[in-house]
């Protein structure tokens, strides 16, 4: 038997990529943040794109990658092999972490790495966001707009490592919140939407 969920090490990641589609698109950036007895671990990398003629335009301006940003990344095989160790053995956390996981597999897989290794949970933040702040006036489910709502900076959105400790802070409160912080939560939303502190988009 296998370790209870309450004690198995939590990864909460984040992937940058060079479009939606995990077939044919690739993985350009991955960080990733867990604790293990008290002591704070991270793995923030840049992969360089072997087929960069495949990425979506859009996708590239929104993480903004540029040659000679990547300059210094690691190869898409050394950086599938750096991220499987680091993830082995972990629950993965992430927003939308679907996304990142088919990406992720396909990595692996390109690879010959053992990917029934790596276990089959995750935790998707964007369910607790759902389950927690929706009926409190929550109009989207995006990373953004549930940093918003809780509070925490949206500085430096889009990249892997900032979108990794944004997910992090949110799936802290979240995880952590009870009837009576919610309702804080609830009224404060409102009282921004009223006042146009936050623009619903």
């Amino acid at each position: 038997m296998g370790k209870p969920l309450h004690k198995r090490t939590l990864c909460i990641l984040d992937t940058e990529t060079t479009g939606l589609d995990c077939d044919t698109q690739e993985i350009i950036s991955f960080s990733g943040i867990k604790i293990i007895d008290g002591q704070r671990h991270l793995l923030d990398i840049k992969l360089k794109p072997d087929h960069i003629e495949t990425a979506s335009d859009k996708a590239l301006e929104i993480n903004g990658y540029t040659a000679a940003g990547w300059l210094l990344g690691v190869s898409q095989e050394d950086g599938a092999k750096r991220i499987y160790d680091f993830l082995l053995d972990c629950i993965w956390v992430g927003h939308n972490i679907g996304f990142d996981k088919n990406f992720l597999m396909a990595l692996f897989k390109r690879y010959d790495l053992d990917v029934g290794a790596l276990g089959y949970h995750v935790i998707d933040t964007a369910t607790l966001v759902y389950e927690h702040l929706a009926h409190l006036g929550l109009h989207r489910l995006s990373l953004k707009v549930a940093c918003q709502m809780l509070g925490v900076s949206n500085e430096g959105a889009h990249t892997a490592l900032a979108d990794t400790v944004r997910c992090e802070k949110v799936f802290n409160k979240l995880m952590r919140a009870g009837l009576l912080t919610r309702l804080f939560w609830g009224m404060r939303w409102n009282w921004w939407v009223r006042t146009g502190k936050v623009v619903l988009d």
